[in-house]
């Protein structure tokens, strides 16, 4: 928890990805009884501050799966209305292993920070965004672009066999237990299974979904 401005860092990439606000690890689908049913109805209002372009983009990947198609994921639907995305824009690569220019990442946030230096340049990019700036009086969708920066590592879009023959990938291969975390850890994993809990009572339960992996021996 954050008590103090100075506890926050701006540095670095996160940890975590932020696919389980919208997309929980473990989440509720409805309640039964045995006579009805009662839907999941708790899904908050939350503000994702801080992230990535990288991250971001994978929420535009998300939306494609599970907004686009039919039938459309409601509860993800519901998880994602009451989210705000405030980006922020990296002035420079976070570290070894990024190579996000060489993707064709948009610009798909509703509020984004640009680092000048003395300040913070403040753009929306969606309905919500320019809400929060007419609120704090500030102007409305200014025409900033800044380029994606140079990164160490370049992934090639039309042969991705050149990534895969990296030695990082054998290496860890050996030492793979199929815990899946890589899947745990990537924003665009979505891969999950329902299952239902029966209380003792054999008739009242839960209908859950969680997330699964192809990662996993038992999969499918």
């Amino acid at each position: 928890k954050v008590k103090e401005a100075s506890e926050i860092t701006l540095n670095g990439i996160s940890w975590f990805t932020s696919k389980k606000y919208i997309f929980p690890e473990k989440q509720t689908l409805f309640t039964f009884d045995g006579e009805s049913t009662k839907k999941y109805n708790y899904f908050p209002k939350r503000v994702l501050f801080g992230l990535r372009m990288c991250d971001l983009n994978a929420f535009h990947v998300n939306d494609k799966l599970f907004l686009e198609q039919e039938p459309k994921n409601h509860n993800y639907e519901k998880f994602r209305k009451n989210i705000t995305l405030v980006g922020l824009f990296c002035n420079t690569e976070q570290d070894k292993y990024c190579f996000c220019d060489s993707l064709k990442l948009k610009h798909l946030y509703d509020l984004c920070l640009f680092d000048k230096g003395s300040h913070y340049h403040i753009k929306s990019a969606s309905s919500k965004g320019d809400e929060i700036l007419e609120a704090l009086n500030l102007s409305n969708r200014e025409n900033h672009w800044q380029e994606m920066p140079k990164c160490t590592m370049q992934l090639s879009t039309t042969d991705i066999r050149k990534f895969y023959e990296n030695e990082m990938w054998k290496s860890g291969s050996d030492d793979c237990l199929s815990c899946g975390d890589c899947t745990t850890l990537c924003p665009t994993c979505l891969c999950f299974d329902v299952e239902d809990e029966v209380n003792l009572d054999l008739k009242s339960g839960t209908r859950f979904a969680k997330w699964d992996s192809c990662m996993y021996k038992h999969f499918t």
